[in-house]
């Protein structure tokens, strides 16, 4: 199944399919464009589901993977024979697709996620993450993808806000961060989502002696009591962490058990 718009590009076309057999693919298929036929060249690689126009740059094929309210990732292909250059995996599904900006000579690649309360992504050159933003107090679903004029980003989500972000000098860090759940029955799995303005690195600490460097993590807690969660991001003009006692209580579930009345009238467990 085909969703995704064409490219051309050097004699050649390139699209994605949310499924081939299995899985869906990312095409490379030779054209000539004088006659209008295709040709036997090209290549297919699997990149599961995905509803994204490639973007085709300096030997190099941007391309996004995912469903809506799954999650997803950025792939960078090698435009020779589809071979995987890097992966970058988000919180949500990529169906839009990517932008690509040259900046001395270097690109640099945006994308949303479409996934409620998602977030835009500018990827740099080698697939690590140069900044994301999500609006402070617009938790829509987004789906479209990013535009880019005059060294800003343009973009919108289903509450029916454009914003407009600049491409400034990155600013110090400000930590924040929200959760999908703050208590239940162990083991309690948790989503964790980095609300922090201008950080590009994070560090998590969930309290109970594991980390990660996520953007938005997903943890389980596999013991009962209460948790710190501790959030440490930086960027190139500094650092911030954000603390929240005790924001975590995994509890035990409680003990049912079943009573059966007798003829007799008297009770058994």
């Amino acid at each position: 199944m085909f969703r995704s718009s064409v490219t051309y590009a050097d004699g050649a076309l390139y699209t994605s399919s949310e499924r081939g057999q299995e899985t869906g693919y990312c095409f490379k298929v030779g054209f000539n464009p004088d006659t209008g036929q295709f040709l036997n060249t090209g290549w297919a690689t699997s990149i599961g589901f995905s509803t994204s126009t490639p973007v085709v740059y300096n030997g190099r094929v941007y391309v996004g993977h995912g469903e809506h309210g799954e999650s997803g990732s950025m792939f960078c292909l090698n435009d020779s024979d589809g071979s995987v250059i890097w992966e970058t995996p988000v919180s949500g599904g990529v169906k839009s697709s990517p932008v690509v900006s040259i900046k001395n000579g270097k690109p640099y690649i945006y994308f949303t996620e479409a996934i409620v309360d998602g977030s835009i992504y500018c990827l740099n050159p080698d697939g690590t993450l140069a900044w994301h933003y999500n609006p402070p107090a617009d938790d829509a679903y987004t789906l479209q993808g990013a535009s880019l004029s005059d060294d800003k980003v343009y973009y919108g989500t289903d509450n029916g806000y454009l914003y407009c972000i600049g491409q400034g000098e990155a600013l110090s860090p400000v930590a924040n961060f929200s959760s999908d759940k703050h208590t239940g029955s162990f083991p309690l799995t948790v989503s964790f989502k980095d609300t922090s303005s201008n950080a590009n690195k994070f560090l998590w600490d969930f309290g109970d002696g594991n980390t990660s460097t996520e953007v938005n993590p997903v943890h389980t807690y596999v013991t009962a009591g209460n948790y710190t969660v501790t959030l440490n991001v930086k960027n190139e003009n500094g650092e911030d962490t954000k603390v929240a006692k005790d924001y975590i209580y995994a509890n035990k579930a409680p003990t049912t058990c079943h009573s059966k009345i007798t003829s007799n009238g008297k009770g058994s467990v």
